[in-house]
């Protein structure tokens, strides 16, 4: 028995992946709807606490998560798949715009990378509700750690999570808030 103090990183990350287990299993219209969010979620989460923790967004879970959407879009009616590839393009070539403009300060090639996941899943018009919101909760949590004296202009904050929690909020409530804009 090793007696070192657990971290309260292992409990949250339990309580966040039973959390979102939930609403996952609320929300997915079939079985294999549910299967493929709890598997794209457990990715999500993973890919979330180790940016969080090392500021970098490993290949082989990005990678993993690419085919995951891939085989997913595969089964969307035609033409889908071609659709969301081109979305998921253009998402890519917009952050890797932001990645080279900002000579790599602003974002890594991780963001740039996962950007064409997030994007060929979530396909127009679910895109721009997830770059509202991945864009609006970064800059939210950097001004309030500014505020707070957590964080300088120079101190790096993980996009990767903003990225994620955004795809994850859109995938989920999208079409809603989409229709609370439109209404608005």
């Amino acid at each position: 028995m090793c007696r070192r103090p657990y971290s309260i990183r292992y409990p949250v990350v339990e309580f966040l992946t039973a959390l979102f287990f939930v609403v996952v299993g609320r929300f997915a219209q079939n079985s294999s709807e549910l299967i493929f969010l709890l598997i794209f979620t457990t990715l999500s989460l993973a890919l979330l606490v180790v940016d969080l923790e090392f500021k970098i967004l490993p290949d082989v879970l990005t990678l993993s998560q690419g085919i995951l959407v891939f085989l997913y879009i595969l089964s969307l009616p035609s033409p889908g798949l071609y659709t969301h590839i081109f979305w998921g393009f253009l998402s890519f070539l917009f952050f890797l715009a932001i990645y080279l403009v900002t000579r790599r300060r602003g974002m890594g090639f991780g963001d740039v990378k996962l950007s064409f996941v997030l994007g060929a899943l979530l396909g127009y018009p679910g895109i721009l509700v997830w770059l509202f919101i991945s864009f609006c909760s970064g800059a939210f949590v950097g001004v309030f750690l500014l505020i707070l004296g957590k964080a300088g202009l120079k101190h790096e904050i993980a996009f990767g999570p903003f990225l994620l929690v955004g795809a994850w909020v859109t995938y989920i409530w999208g079409e809603g808030i989409l229709g609370m804009y439109s209404n608005f």
